[in-house]
């Protein structure tokens, strides 16, 4: 019967943590998010989703990494940290974004280290799955650029779109993405 249990328990554990930590990241953002002026960073709210969106599209039939759990697809399990692990991203990120350079350094460098962090821990635990040469440190460097972006794109959002291309077509390009293939993933989606 324990045992039972503790299958159970484990085959279902990535989803629980899943969670948990939204919960977190939903309070923590009550807590210390800019709610009230959510007007303001929702054109970079939308770039954000844009970006996760396209990688799914793009690198549907090759992906670099999904979410697992025993209930949800990868693809819903995304979009569900799509729409509240972004947003609360956001909220949190921009408002407090330091003035000076050596203070800017250095708050990125904790937005980074957070997520890579929680990817880490994620897929330590059987939460994310590493595909096609990924991993954590390649998650690191896209971090970096990840949050270097929705920055730029809050000021500058033209110029994060293009260098956001830029960078796409670079990495597509070196994972050999067929972007015609990407047509088909109307025919894989599945959200449970």
């Amino acid at each position: 019967m324990t045992d039972l249990v503790i299958k159970e328990l484990s085959l279902h554990f990535p989803l629980i943590l899943f969670f948990a930590f939204l919960i977190v990241w939903i309070v923590i953002t009550y807590k210390v998010g800019d709610w009230q002026n959510w007007r303001h960073y929702y054109p970079t709210i939308l770039f954000f989703w844009c970006g996760d969106l396209i990688y799914n599209v793009l690198f549907c039939e090759k992906p670099l990494w999904q979410f697992k759990n025993a209930v949800f697809s990868h693809e819903l399990t995304d979009i569900i940290c799509m729409f509240i692990v972004f947003t609360c991203t956001v909220l949190m990120y921009i408002p407090w974004f330091p003035k000076t350079f050596k203070k800017q350094v250095l708050y990125i460098g904790y937005w980074v280290l957070l997520y890579t962090g929680i990817e880490w821990l994620f897929h330590t635990l059987g939460g994310i799955t590493y595909h096609n040469g990924w991993s954590v440190k390649l998650s690191l460097v896209h971090n970096i650029y990840q949050f270097l972006l929705l920055k730029l794109h809050h000021h500058k959002p033209i110029l994060a779109w293009v260098l956001a291309l830029i960078i796409l077509v670079l990495v597509a390009s070196s994972y050999k993405i067929d972007v015609t293939a990407a047509s088909k993933i109307m025919d894989r989606i599945h959200l449970f």
